[in-house]
């Protein structure tokens, strides 16, 4: 379909939010990119840009990633994807930049049907999200199963700094475990501090 910029004024959807946001989106589906602008403008949502780059056959995922990583307007990334066939790429981006930004990623394609539907759709072979998965595990990469997840995660994004450490005062060994294993979950470090 194309781009959606508020500070170039330029857009592909009709009505679409003028007012400059905090969240880039990259897409391989132009129809999805209208639906996630428009239920995110109806939600609160506003976007730096979105992207969409169907089959990626010019435009790479990782190329848009690293655009929006190097934004100083964007805070967040959401990626709707089918198929990346560039995996190293994608990879260095998110492992590499100077200025990494939380990513909130919906894959289409994670059933039988959902691959199939996709393979029509973009040409894509998506893959297992065992991948996914472990990305997650490593970066700051969620992912949602569904555009109401995605929108979300990226509402949470937009209004809230992304850190990496937190502190927590006087916790006891069971509450410091636990949030241990939450934290991992959330790519945060915690710091515990006593005030005895």
């Amino acid at each position: 379909m194309g781009t959606y910029s508020p500070r170039g004024g330029l857009t592909f959807p009709v009505g679409a939010p003028k007012t400059l946001g905090s969240i880039g989106v990259i897409s391989q589906s132009g129809g999805l990119s209208t639906d996630i602008i428009k239920r995110g403008q109806w939600r609160g949502l506003r976007f730096s840009g979105l992207v969409t780059i169907g089959n990626s056959a010019d435009v790479k995922p990782h190329e848009l990633l690293e655009y929006y990583f190097s934004d100083p307007e964007t805070r967040a990334v959401g990626l709707y994807i089918e198929d990346i066939r560039d995996g190293k790429s994608f990879v260095e981006v998110l492992r590499n930049h100077p200025t990494p930004k939380p990513v909130v990623v919906l894959k289409g394609g994670r059933t039988d049907d959902g691959r199939l539907a996709a393979a029509s759709h973009t040409g894509a072979l998506a893959g297992d999200d065992k991948a996914w998965d472990a990305l997650a595990l490593q970066f700051p990469l969620s992912m949602a199963t569904t555009v109401d997840e995605f929108i979300d995660a990226l509402l949470a994004l937009q209004h809230f700094t992304f850190q990496r450490t937190i502190v927590a005062l006087n916790p006891r060994m069971p509450s410091r475990c636990l949030a241990m294993v939450a934290a991992q979950a959330c790519w945060v470090q915690i710091s515990f501090r006593c005030t005895n």
